[in-house]
């Protein structure tokens, strides 16, 4: 059995995945499934939400662990979705239990995680 936090009840990853769509909600977004992904791994399509708390803290899960584990945190109730008619794209939302555990975990410190420098493809010959 994992050892849980006294400031959140969950494992680590999925307190990150709620801090996540917390900390966009708090910027007025709301994220997709593939957007807390990608935020959560750093990646360079959300770069310009480097400065969240969240972003690269969580880079060796890929994105369909997030994923899967995102579906097992709306079956239980700490998010919901929706889906605005002409998207196909669902959205996230926190529920009452979900903020709580995702303020639990901004009170504390979130490590980010260097990624490795990204080797060119191709190299200048002079």
């Amino acid at each position: 059995m994992r050892a849980k936090n006294a400031r959140y009840s969950l494992p680590a990853k999925d307190a990150k995945i709620l801090a996540a769509v917390y900390e966009s909600s708090q910027d007025g977004l709301d994220p997709s499934a593939q957007a807390v992904a990608l935020l959560l791994r750093g990646e360079e399509a959300v770069v310009r939400y480097s400065y969240f708390k969240t972003y690269g803290s969580l880079t060796s899960p890929s994105v369909k662990k997030i994923k899967t584990s995102i579906a097992a945190l709306l079956k239980k109730g700490f998010l919901t979705h929706y889906k605005p008619y002409p998207y196909v794209e669902e959205y996230l939302l926190l529920t009452e239990l979900g903020e709580k555990e995702a303020k639990g975990l901004l009170q504390t410190k979130i490590r980010k995680i260097a990624k490795k420098p990204v080797a060119p493809l191709f190299n200048e010959r002079k």
